[in-house]
């Protein structure tokens, strides 16, 4: 009689130890994340991770658009004022029709220099312009930025202008630089000689106006030069190299 009693006290802790059991599974299976959850994780982690990609994006780009409006508007006015100063030397110096052989290369070589110092000069102010583009691209998000490829391209561009510039404007000073030597030459030599054997050709200020467009036109490609190289050291910077992606 003792037996029935004892296994009628063993089926309650069966029953409770089956109710445990399942209690831990549901415990077990809340703990543990599902599919969708898993998801929905990695989802604000990802959204998480292109908000803080937007935002150096953004920064990066104000940056560049900052640098790229204080640098051109000071290569825009400072190229300005020596293009025009050195055009109003060279149609000075059109006037005149006194113009020896090596007068007039170095003349031809200077009004080319200016015309591509006037070229530098509207590509300084194309880069204020795209300074503000970058600026309003900046203010919606980085949407129709400029990608950092086609600013490099504008800057070498530029830098390409400038050196062809400077070197033709380089050589129209060594033309006029030989001219004015050799009146020089010549003229101290003819008052040596008073019976007219040599052609006295005088130092006129013309030649010396050719020397200072010459300079100035030399000065402003430099200004661009400088401005350009400065650009792409900045803009290529390890550091920008997702700025303009």
């Amino acid at each position: 009689r003792a037996a029935p009693a004892s296994r009628g006290a063993a089926r309650p802790s069966v029953r409770n130890g089956r109710a445990s059991a399942r209690r831990l599974g549901v415990a077990c299976a809340a703990e543990s994340p599902t599919p969708a959850d898993v998801t929905a994780a990695a989802t604000v982690a990802a959204a998480e991770a292109a908000d803080d990609e937007a935002a150096i994006v953004v920064r990066r780009l104000e940056e560049t658009s900052a640098s790229l409006r204080t640098t051109g508007w000071i290569a825009f006015w400072a190229q300005l004022v020596c293009s025009v100063v050195s055009t109003v030397i060279v149609i000075f110096s059109l006037a005149f029709e006194r113009v020896s052989v090596p007068g007039q290369v170095g003349l031809y070589l200077t009004v080319f220099g200016v015309a591509t110092a006037f070229l530098s000069t509207f590509g300084a102010y194309g880069l204020m312009r795209l300074g503000r583009s970058l600026q309003k691209a900046a203010k919606a998000g980085g949407e129709g930025a400029a990608s950092k490829g086609q600013v490099l391209q504008r800057l070498v561009r530029m830098v390409w202008v400038n050196v062809i510039g400077m070197g033709a404007t380089v050589f129209g000073a060594e033309a006029v630089i030989g001219l004015l030597v050799g009146k020089s030459l010549t003229s101290a030599t003819t008052a040596l000689f008073q019976n007219g054997m040599y052609n006295y050709q005088p130092v006129l200020p013309l030649d010396i106006f050719l020397v200072q467009a010459s300079i100035n036109t030399i000065v402003a490609h430099f200004i661009g030069i400088c401005a350009a190289l400065f650009l792409l050291n900045k803009i290529a910077a390890p550091k920008a190299a997702t700025a303009m992606a």
